[in-house]
């Protein structure tokens, strides 16, 4: 289909209910105006290259896939995010803190705000933003992984205050090694491990003990 007209929104998910739900709610209440949807992630570089739209509506976890979004901030600085899932992680809002202009909205908040307030307002009014809004400057996003994992690090230093918490939490329990093996590795017993787990866990707001490694590790 030819499009003649301004693009107001670009939506996005490999769902196909939710593309569409996502697109009925970003429709716009003016002629020759249009929202193009996607079902490929591939694609929606090049259509944002070739459309302009005002915004975006993506169904996707940012945490991974921090290298596209990277990539997007860093070619067009102007574009809104917005990131639709049922929950979001703690290393999902690093992403959008870093990145910056990101906004991470529930479903069911989309679908309450909704009609009175479409997806746009969302950037329009920065209370929406919620306390991991951040606006970054820079359009240089090299080493990205490496760089917001580093980011994630620095802001739990700033949560959590202990340096023993946070050694064994990211160091060990982070990456996979059960709380029983880091014990033997650093000499402290079984309940001790878990006892830093659940601090860290209650500082981070993490809820469910199988998004701890999720919570705090950035993919590509």
């Amino acid at each position: 289909m030819l499009i003649t007209g301004r693009i107001t929104a670009l939506v996005y998910s490999s769902n196909q209910m939710i593309r569409i739900a996502m697109k009925h709610l970003c429709r716009p209440l003016k002629d020759k105006e249009f929202v193009i949807s996607l079902d490929c992630i591939d694609n929606i570089e090049e259509t944002i290259k070739v459309h302009h739209p005002n915004y975006l509506l993506m169904d996707l976890e940012p945490r991974n896939h921090s290298a596209l979004l990277s990539r997007i901030r860093a070619n067009f600085p102007w574009l809104p995010i917005i990131l639709a899932q049922q929950r979001f992680l703690y290393s999902d809002k690093m992403v959008a803190e870093y990145l910056g202009f990101m906004f991470l909205v529930d479903y069911d908040v989309l679908m309450l705000l909704y009609p009175k307030m479409p997806p746009s307002a969302l950037f329009i009014r920065e209370e929406f933003a919620g306390p991991y809004y951040y606006s970054r400057k820079t359009k240089e996003f090299t080493n990205t992984v490496a760089s917001i994992n580093s980011w994630l690090n620095a802001r739990i230093q700033g949560v959590v205050d202990s340096d023993r918490t946070r050694e064994i939490a990211l160091n060990w329990l982070a990456k996979g090694i059960c709380p029983i093996d880091v014990g033997k590795k650093v000499k402290l017993s079984d309940k001790a491990v878990y006892n830093y787990r659940s601090n860290i866990m209650r500082a981070l707001k993490i809820k469910k003990t199988r998004d701890f490694i999720s919570s705090l590790n950035i993919s590509g």
